[in-house]
């Protein structure tokens, strides 16, 4: 599962978050990028950009702030969720 921050350029708490979830993936592999909403649909890039930045995990998005301890959570959580949903 890939998560994905969204921001844009010259936001500082998107940095911010960028810096969080990287710290993060130093002790927990996540495959994740950074999405600048410049670049998606009209629609899209209004309705992220009144909560920038935001973690998309899943079909959650969590809105900034956001913590080391959440993303803990949130990692528990999805790997939970996929070994209840692998066949056996």
């Amino acid at each position: 599962m890939t998560w994905i921050l969204y921001g844009t350029e010259g936001c500082h708490l998107c940095e911010s978050a960028a810096r969080l979830i990287q710290q993060f993936t130093a002790a927990r592999f996540v495959d994740w990028y950074y999405q600048d909403i410049i670049d998606l649909a009209l629609e899209e890039t209004e309705r992220l950009g009144l909560f920038i930045p935001v973690l998309k995990i899943k079909h959650e998005e969590h809105h900034w702030p956001f913590s080391l301890v959440e993303l803990l959570q949130w990692h528990h959580e999805q790997y939970q969720t996929e070994a209840l949903l692998k066949p056996i």
